[in-house]
């Protein structure tokens, strides 16, 4: 019930099924690139957001494993 309220939330918020994406952050990674970042924007950050940005994603590893 929980993953199917999410799905729908999502979907109706920014148009993304996150059936499409493996992992939390790339379901993250999709609204940005799909709502927020213009389309012809190539996707390079750099300075003090790029600094921001590999703090916040430093971390553990994320697994996908498809059965």
């Amino acid at each position: 019930m929980v993953i199917t309220t999410f799905t729908k939330e999502i979907y109706n918020r920014f148009k993304v099924d996150i059936l499409n994406y493996p992992t939390l952050p790339s379901i993250a990674f999709a609204i940005y690139r799909l709502n927020y970042m213009p389309s012809d924007t190539i996707p390079i950050i750099t300075g003090g957001v790029y600094n921001d940005i590999k703090k916040s994603y430093y971390g553990g590893f994320v697994d996908v494993y498809k059965v």
